[in-house]
């Protein structure tokens, strides 16, 4: 089920920044009861949601005619008036490690053409300094995503 913008209130932020991927945090609270139900993403170019965490579960990408969406699994597939939900989207910026992190739009039902904006936008972030890999093994890499992983089962 596709949802409109009278089933769920949606604020978003970018969390964090690790250059060639970012973390989109998302508090979603339903307005009122849904089961199976999914929110649109638009993304830059070059942009893919490689893993999207709602509370301690994985939740669902889903492509339809060239268009995504998330959705919940297991007992964040249903909604009852009043739940709420921290999701996470891990983002990949795919060639774009040069530039800030693109914000992604999220669309509901109520028309083609109505996307959820940030609460405020986020604040300038410095990107990180980044070293050539000087042996066999990219132990940086290797920290990178541990720190990935650590904070998307917080």
């Amino acid at each position: 089920m596709l949802v409109n913008q009278n089933t769920f209130n949606l604020e978003y932020s970018l969390d964090t920044d690790w250059g060639d991927t970012h973390r989109i945090a998302l508090d979603l609270e339903a307005l009122a009861n849904v089961e199976n139900w999914k929110i649109g993403v638009s993304l830059p170019d070059g942009y893919e949601i490689d893993e999207i965490y709602i509370g301690d579960k994985k939740g669902k990408i889903i492509i339809e005619s060239g268009k995504t969406y998330i959705s919940g699994t297991g007992k964040y597939k249903n909604f009852k008036q009043g739940d709420e939900a921290q999701i996470s989207l891990i983002v990949n910026e795919g060639n774009n490690t040069t530039n800030e992190p693109i914000l992604p739009q999220f669309f509901f039902a109520d028309s083609n053409n109505d996307t959820v904006e940030p609460e405020n936008t986020p604040p300038a972030t410095t990107p990180p300094t980044t070293t050539t890999q000087q042996g066999k093994f990219a132990y940086g890499e290797a920290i990178q995503k541990n720190f990935l992983f650590l904070e998307a089962n917080r």
